[in-house]
């Protein structure tokens, strides 16, 4: 995992990084990227998005799945079923993870809000498409998370960069 310096300026970042990424799969940003219905962003309040994390959401959400190398960023109605509908995700929300991304394996990039739900920014993990869950015990899911980023910022950033593959 690759070290980024972070900026204070989050909105800023997340231009320039949505930029990139459109870049590396020959679009533009303005075609990818767009803000989110309040009614969406309210529902990612709800998932427990923390307030950084937030921010990307509500001026440049995804405005279908865009993949890059294998990796797909999910729109937000994704997001919302892969949370709340699909395996791995619905069962390990209840852990602090929370579905942003997925790979052609069917592994899951989540953001890891801690064991209080609370941590922001939170890291980035992938965990296996089967992960074990040992009776809903967030340690036991913990010991399969492989770290990716240590913000969403860095995670977006690999991800424009070719960083991450599925």
């Amino acid at each position: 995992m690759k070290e980024r310096p972070r900026g204070s300026r989050r909105g800023a970042s997340y231009a320039r990084v949505a930029r990139r990424i459109a870049e590396s799969v020959g679009g533009a940003v303005e075609d990818l990227f767009g803000p989110a219905e309040e009614t969406d962003v309210d529902s990612l309040v709800q998932l427990g998005l923390p307030d950084s994390v937030l921010a990307f959401y509500r001026e440049l959400a995804p405005v279908e799945t865009i993949e890059r190398n294998g990796v797909s960023l999910w729109d937000i109605a994704h997001i919302l079923d892969e949370n709340h509908n699909y395996s791995p995700g619905a069962e390990v929300h209840e852990l602090g993870y929370v579905v942003v991304a997925g790979n052609r394996a069917g592994d899951v990039y989540c953001l890891d809000l801690g064991e209080s739900h609370d941590e922001d920014p939170p890291r980035v993990v992938l965990l296996p498409h089967r992960v074990q869950l040992g009776a809903r015990d967030r340690s036991v899911v913990e010991r399969q998370a492989q770290a990716v980023a240590e913000s969403f910022d860095d995670f977006l950033l690999a991800l424009a960069e070719g960083e991450l593959s599925g």
